[in-house]
Formats: C-alpha cells, sequence, structure tokens
C-alpha cells in the first residue's frame, strides 16, 4: 500500500477535509486563478492547503475511505489509520520534519511545537490537470505628454516677463550714440588745420564706450557645486525583487526603513512583496529545496527559531 505521505495528495483530489485522529486535520479550499505582480506569472486555478493540529476527533471519512478502497472491515481500518498516525509521530519526533508529496511540509520548532509549510504550486484541482504557469511580459505604453492650459499660460507669461525686463533703454541709447558719430565723421573729414576737426575729434574721444558692452557682458550665475555623497551613502542597500529559487526567511516588516536598516546590519536580502504589502528578510538565496535544507537548521540555531523557506 501506498504511504500516507505520498496518499494524501490524492485523497484531497477528492475530499477538502481530511482528519486523522491523535494528529491533525487537512483542509484544500479552492483557489482561482492568480496573476503573480512579481513574477509577472499566470497561475492556475488549484487547491490552497491547511493544517490545524488542535482538531483531532476523527469524522469517520478517512476510515470508511481505507475500508472501501482495501475492502476491510471497520475495525481493521481504524487499526489502519492509528497505525499511520503512530507512525507519521515518530517520524516527527526523530527527523523534525514530515514531507508530504504534492501537499507541503510539516517542521517542529525548537520549542515543540509544528508549522505546516504548503508548497506554492499542487495538482490537486483536476480541473487543472496539464495547465502551468504562464510566464507574461507587461506591457510598456508610451504616451506624449499633453500639455495642460495651465503650462500654456505659465509659458505666455515667461515670455511677457522677459519682454518687459529687456534693456530697451540701453539698444536705443546705443542706436542714438552711433547715429551721432557717424553724423560728425561725415561732416568733419578730421583735417589738421580745421579747429573743428580737433574739436569734433576730442569729442568724440571723450564720449563713454557704447552700451553694446555692456550687454556683451553678462553677470555670470554663481554654480554651487553639488557635494559629493559619502561612500557609505552610494553602497546603500536597495530592496530587492525576488528571483526564481528557495530563500530562507529570518522576519518581515511593512517599514523600508526598518528593512534596509537590518538587512545593513545583519548582511540580509530584503525582498519586496508588494502583493501582500510586506518585505521579508532572507539569509541568502539557494537553487535547490536541499541546499536551503541543510542551511535551515544552522540558521534556526543562529538567527531565528523560526526561520523558514520559501519557494519562489
Amino acid at each position: 500500500m501506498m504511504p500516507f505521505t505520498q496518499r494524501l495528495q490524492f485523497l484531497l483530489e477528492k475530499y477538502d477535509a481530511l482528519i486523522l485522529h491523535g494528529f491533525g486535520a487537512f483542509y484544500a479550499r479552492y483557489q482561482t486563478a492568480q496573476w503573480h505582480p512579481v513574477t509577472h506569472r499566470i497561475i492556475p486555478p488549484q487547491k490552497e492547503i491547511s493544517f490545524n493540529r488542535s482538531i483531532s476527533q476523527t469524522d469517520g471519512v478517512l476510515e470508511n475511505e481505507f475500508k472501501v478502497s482495501f475492502d476491510l472491515t471497520t475495525e481493521e481500518s481504524h487499526e489502519l489509520v492509528h497505525g499511520m498516525v503512530q507512525f507519521l509521530l515518530e517520524e516527527l519526533e526523530q527527523q523534525k520534519r514530515l514531507v508530504f508529496e504534492g501537499v507541503g511540509e510539516i517542521v517542529v520548532r525548537p520549542d515543540g511545537s509544528w508549522r505546516f509549510l504548503p508548497f506554492e504550486e499542487n495538482h490537486i484541482l483536476p480541473e487543472s490537470f496539464g495547465l502551468s504557469p504562464v510566464q507574461v511580459r507587461p506591457v510598456l505604453r508610451n504616451t506624449s505628454p499633453t500639455p495642460s492650459f495651465e503650462n500654456v499660460v505659465e509659458e505666455e507669461q515667461a515670455t511677457e516677463t522677459s519682454l518687459k525686463f529687456f534693456p530697451w533703454r540701453a539698444v536705443a541709447a546705443s542706436i542714438v550714440l552711433v547715429v551721432f558719430t557717424g553724423t560728425l565723421f561725415w561732416m568733419n573729414p578730421f583735417s589738421d588745420d580745421s579747429k573743428d576737426a580737433h574739436h569734433t575729434a576730442q569729442l568724440v574721444q571723450t564720449q563713454p564706450s557704447s552700451s553694446f558692452d555692456s550687454l556683451k557682458e553678462e553677470p555670470q550665475e554663481e554654480t554651487a557645486e553639488t557635494p559629493s555623497l559619502p561612500a557609505e551613502a552610494a553602497e546603500e542597500i536597495t530592496i530587492e525583487t525576488p528571483q526564481t529559487g528557495f530563500y530562507i526567511i529570518v522576519g518581515s516588516t511593512t517599514s523600508e526603513s526598518e528593512a534596509v536598516e537590518k538587512a545593513k546590519s545583519q548582511h540580509w536580502l530584503p525582498l519586496n512583496f508588494p502583493e501582500i504589502g510586506r518585505i521579508r528578510l532572507a539569509t541568502e538565496r539557494f537553487d535547490t529545496r536541499n541546499e536551503a535544507l541543510r542551511e535551515l537548521e544552522k540558521v534556526r540555531l543562529e538567527v531565528n527559531s523560526e526561520a523558514w523557506i520559501l519557494k519562489h
């Protein structure tokens, strides 16, 4: 007969709840198709699995299933369920974890309490057989900005202000000075025998320089030097988007500043999960579940006794 840890997946396809007398109850709740905002994947409908240890009184569904499937008597089916429960309890006592194939796993915390970790994806819902998550790309739309009425009014006011403060008087004075100087040159050929020419030359030499020079030399605006950032600010930790793999989660928070501060002091990875509105802190990322499991016990002993594995 197939072990219960492997048979549970097939039983949850048929029943929405299974109670093991003296062990706990497994529940399978229908979940509609979802779109993951971080990984941009469309996940087909599936059953969400949960576990409740406080419920230990059997409803007879599991005993009746074994009775019909294996042609057993009522007493034999009860003894079979009792034997399976004893086997599961012994496995948890020795291994501190119990994996139910295709469903999830139960781990024993250092204080002796249990924690059920369901797998992110399962194939328990018969209607979703053959459907796998679909990777999609977000649509990026380039929209040209439309000038608003307020922007147009501001541009017109800026144009009127620039025309108003243009140095018209200086330009007019310069034009008059040029015309007057040209007239003097035309009327006086600057001959050495002419007093008027000598007087005119002195007049021209004592005239102030053209006001166009003042227009050319505009005051330069002082530019404030941008202070260089310190080396620590350039190496600030940023909140990352989780990649595909397995993470050991040691904490979570809703504050970005708190997540960055803890990640910087403990050398952790801050991971953004906007779909739940939280930032999770992980020690590191692993490619396989076995690598993460080997490191999990060490993290629970040295960092956080409630650390757990997240598959992304």
